[in-house]
């Protein structure tokens, strides 16, 4: 006897599945979108274009805020924020100068954004060093804060 339109169960597990391969499919795209930014921002930091000076900025940002620092309001600029953390005082000093002067020549503008790149590496590692646990690995690793930015 074959089935009929009321004894066809509805396919539950199916549904089940395709709702769970969606849901993976999603979280799979953020992390991929997250860490394809974090790359792209990475490979236009390494020019001296204002693009460059502001993926610096974007990257710096994003990283005190997966390890723990607070949120930059938009309202703040970057040396108001740095009073909040002196930390980031010469990164602040340093991006100020290379945003607003005008008459830098480009060699003194490529000395400035190598020395505005060493700082940021200084800041870099003393930021990851604070807190090496196995947990606050996972936690910076799996961090979706990055995103307000």
């Amino acid at each position: 006897r074959g089935w009929t339109a009321e004894e066809t169960p509805f396919p539950w597990m199916t549904l089940l599945l395709a709702a769970l391969i969606v849901a993976g499919g999603v979280v799979v795209a953020i992390y991929l979108f997250r860490f394809g930014r974090e790359a792209v921002l990475f490979l236009v930091s390494r020019s001296t274009s204002a693009g460059a000076l502001r993926a610096l900025r974007m990257l710096l940002l994003i990283r005190l805020v997966t390890r723990g620092y607070a949120f930059k309001p938009p309202a703040l600029t970057l040396s108001e924020y740095a009073e909040h953390y002196p930390l980031c005082a010469r990164f602040a000093d340093l991006y100020a100068e290379l945003r607003y002067r005008e008459n830098l020549s480009p060699a003194e503008r490529r000395g400035r954004m190598d020395e505005l790149r060493r700082e940021y590496a200084r800041l870099e590692a003393e930021t990851a060093r604070q807190n090496r646990s196995i947990g606050a690995l996972f936690r910076r690793f799996f961090s979706l804060k990055g995103f307000r930015y």
